[in-house]
C-alpha cells in the first residue's frame, strides 16, 4: 500500500471519529440542563445523597434521591429545569421523588418531611410538592403556592396549602382546587377542609412577606 494511502485513509478515519464525537456532544444530555440547581440563600444547608451527608455549596446539581436539609436561620432555593423554583425555610427537609422529561414536559415532585416550602412556577413549570397525606399540584399556567407540613405532633402531621397567584390544586380524596387567596389543610389522614380566606397572621408570616418580595423583583 502507497504512503499516500496510508495517509488518505488515516486522515478519513481521523475525522469520522471527530464527527462522531461531535455528534455525541450535541446529542449528549447536558447535566446542567436537566439537573436541579440549589441556591443556599443563607445559614448552612446540608445535601444527603446515599449514606453521606454534605454541606451544600453554592450551584450544587440535585438529583432524585437527594435530601435537602435547612438548618436554624438558614434559606435554600431549587431551581428546576421548567423554571420553576421551590424556596426552603428554616428548618425545612425535602426530598426529590421525580425529575423527569415527559411527553414533552418536565414532571417535578418533591416530598416535604418537614417545615415549609414556597413555589414559584411559570407557564411551563408544574411541580408538585407532596406533604402528609395529600399533596399540592400547580396545573394551571403560573401560581404562587405554600405547603406547611408540620410534625409538631408526630401522631397527627398537619399539612396546609396556601395559594397565593394562580390554580393549585390540593390532590386529596376528593381533590380540593384552590384559587388566588385560599388556603385549606389536612390533618394526618383526615379529608381536607374546604377553601377559605388567607388570614392576617398568614399574610404576615415573615417567610411569605421574604417571598412576596422576592417574587416582586429578582428571584434565585
Amino acid at each position: 500500500m502507497s504512503v499516500r494511502r496510508i495517509v488518505t485513509l488515516t486522515a478519513g478515519a481521523l475525522l469520522l471519529g471527530a464527527g462522531a464525537f461531535a455528534l455525541y456532544l450535541w446529542i449528549r444530555p447536558d447535566p446542567e440542563a436537566t439537573s436541579a440547581r440549589l441556591t443556599v440563600l443563607s445559614g448552612t444547608v446540608r445535601i444527603e445523597r446515599g449514606n453521606a451527608l454534605r454541606a451544600a455549596g453554592a450551584g450544587t446539581l440535585l438529583q432524585p434521591g437527594d435530601v435537602v436539609s435547612t438548618r436554624a436561620a438558614a434559606q435554600a432555593a431549587i431551581g428546576w429545569p421548567n423554571g420553576a423554583v421551590t424556596r426552603l425555610d428554616s428548618g425545612t427537609r425535602a426530598v426529590i421523588e421525580d425529575l423527569s422529561y415527559k411527553d414533552s414536559a418536565w414532571v417535578v415532585t418533591a416530598r416535604l418531611l418537614e417545615g415549609r416550602t414556597w413555589t414559584h412556577t411559570s407557564r411551563l413549570g408544574q411541580v408538585r410538592v407532596r406533604g402528609g397525606s395529600g399533596f399540592v399540584a400547580q396545573n394551571s399556567g403560573p401560581a404562587q403556592f405554600e405547603v406547611d407540613f408540620s410534625t409538631a405532633s408526630p401522631a397527627v402531621p398537619v399539612t396546609t396549602v396556601i395559594d397565593w397567584s394562580g390554580s393549585v390544586q390540593f390532590l386529596d380524596s376528593p381533590p380540593i382546587s384552590l384559587t388566588g387567596g385560599q388556603w385549606t389543610s389536612t390533618a394526618s389522614t383526615a379529608p381536607a377542609n374546604a377553601p377559605q380566606p388567607i388570614t392576617g397572621p398568614q399574610r404576615q408570616n415573615p417567610f411569605t412577606v421574604f417571598n412576596l418580595a422576592l417574587d416582586a423583583g429578582s428571584r434565585p
